[in-house]
């Protein structure tokens, strides 16, 4: 496979273009939300909600299979072969899906109680399609060791999606326009995926090998599945709000729990640690495995706590800043999402998965499914639009627990030893106690963003000054595995 640098060159390259990405990504929703009101903004997310499911069904686990097949493919010729295989199938589900969405559109129009719904039959009957090939360049170029080719695809998407904001704000062009603009740049995009792969392993032609084809659905449609379920998970409490609320609502709270680009810390750390991890755990050294992940965990939980609870902390002047003061009463929404991120300080389920028992992570996310589902509608009746958020808070945390009770179990290591849970009870104590200590003085003696902003900066710096000697220790420890 060619290769364009070193590993540890590559790896650096790709995390600093997904931080530059996220950052452009964050961006235009926030220029997004400014610009367009509260009900243009919540038939975008109804869209997003109905795509985002259909799609994650009709792919059957497809995407999946690259990283495995493509890799096999030991010559050119092999990999034009299955790239080839895999752009006719997924181009023709994805036709399919497009199809499928807009003669269903009088369901959608029901569920939502929006019949302008009706108006973008356009998009969803091709930015599937465009959403489904521009996902799969990701694992393509880094499989064909093309990450720079991948770096500068991911940002010039991002920034000419951001151009077409800005082009829309500085014009005052209608919604309409926007949604026109956009997809023709994803479908220019999504075009660009077939070139590129055409130019690394040769020009793709028409496939549709039944062995094959057979081949692929085995391994991918089991991932597949998990992957409904882990985005049923992720929708579930925007379904409900949807549904029962109105399309403003919908909107409020999609922004409110939209996730920030924070966790690829975590992500970051988690991708390098898993193929020690299996080394390990294939060399029966169960402890040492453990004993680096405590250590990884602590570092990207001291992290992920100082920004979840103080976002939480200062959520009315965050959504605000962020997003503009039409969605300060999605704050108590956003207080939990930002809560959540202390839950996205590792994979909970990297012992699981490292050691080949994945169907334990299948099944502790279907049954985390179920209890959300129930939590999220009873939660709803208690508390109101707030439930939803807390019920999907709550069953991350379960979901977390059980898969570290069947980890404990399944490498004979004892549940209070397979998390830094002192350390990490130590972190939550102390930016709790800054936590109460800056909402005092902001809504006391010093209210308003400005002043926010402030506290925040001054709050990191006396965080960064106490955990600064625990985090050199265990960074130092990093560096000697």
């Amino acid at each position: 496979m060619a290769k364009e640098g070193s590993l540890t060159t590559d790896a650096i390259l790709l995390t600093a273009s997904k931080i530059i990405g996220n950052i452009l990504t964050l961006v235009s929703a926030m220029l997004l939300a400014r610009i367009r009101t509260l009900e243009e903004n919540g038939i975008y997310f109804e869209l997003l909600l109905v795509i985002n499911l259909a799609t994650v069904i009709f792919m059957l686990g497809l995407p999946n299979s690259i990283n495995y097949f493509l890799a096999r493919a030991e010559t050119k010729e092999d990999k034009n072969r299955f790239l080839s295989l895999y752009y006719t199938f997924s181009t023709i589900l994805a036709i399919a899906l497009g199809i499928t969405l807009v003669v269903l559109t009088p369901i959608w129009i029901r569920y939502f109680s929006d019949p302008n719904l009706a108006q973008f039959i356009f998009f969803l009957l091709i930015f599937p399609w465009a959403k489904i090939i521009i996902a799969s360049a990701g694992n393509v170029l880094i499989v064909l060791g093309k990450s720079k080719t991948l770096i500068k695809y991911s940002i010039s998407n991002s920034l000419t999606v951001l151009l077409i904001i800005f082009y829309v704000w500085i014009t005052n062009s209608s919604f309409m326009t926007y949604m026109i603009l956009y997809v023709i740049v994803e479908g220019l995009y999504a075009l660009a995926v077939y070139m590129l792969a055409s130019k690394y392993t040769g020009r793709l032609h028409w496939n549709i090998d039944k062995n094959l084809i057979k081949s692929v659905l085995v391994f991918s449609i089991p991932l597949g599945l998990a992957s409904v379920v882990g985005t049923m998970n992720i929708e579930i409490d925007k379904l409900m709000i949807g549904h029962l609320l109105t399309t403003e609502d919908l909107a409020i709270y999609s922004v409110a729990s939209k996730e920030l680009p924070l966790t690829i810390v975590a992500s970051s750390l988690t991708a390098v640690l898993m193929p020690k991890m299996v080394r390990l755990f294939k060399q029966q050294q169960n402890e040492e495995a453990v004993a680096i992940w405590r250590d990884v965990t602590t570092i990207s939980f001291a992290v992920m706590a100082f920004f979840g609870i103080g976002m939480a902390v200062f959520s009315t002047d965050a959504i605000t800043m962020l997003y503009s003061a039409k969605y300060a009463p999605g704050a108590a929404v956003f207080a939990i999402y930002s809560l959540e991120l202390l839950l996205r300080c590792t994979y909970f389920g990297i012992v699981l998965n490292t050691t080949g028992k994945t169907k334990l992570v299948f099944y502790s996310a279907v049954g985390t499914l179920c209890l959300n589902t129930i939590m999220n509608i009873a939660f709803y009746k208690i508390m109101g639009v707030v439930g939803p958020a807390l019920a999907t808070l709550l069953s991350g945390l379960i979901m977390g627990t059980l898969q570290l009770v069947f980890s404990s179990r399944l490498i004979n290591v004892k549940f209070s030893e397979i998390f830094p849970w002192k350390n990490m009870a130590l972190t939550v104590l102390v930016n709790l106690a800054l936590g109460v200590a800056f909402h005092f003085v902001h809504k006391i003696l010093l209210p308003g963003n400005i002043q926010a902003v402030v506290l925040a900066v001054v709050w990191a710096v006396v965080y960064c000054l106490i955990m600064m000697r625990p985090a050199k220790y265990y960074w130092k420890k990093l560096k000697s595995v």
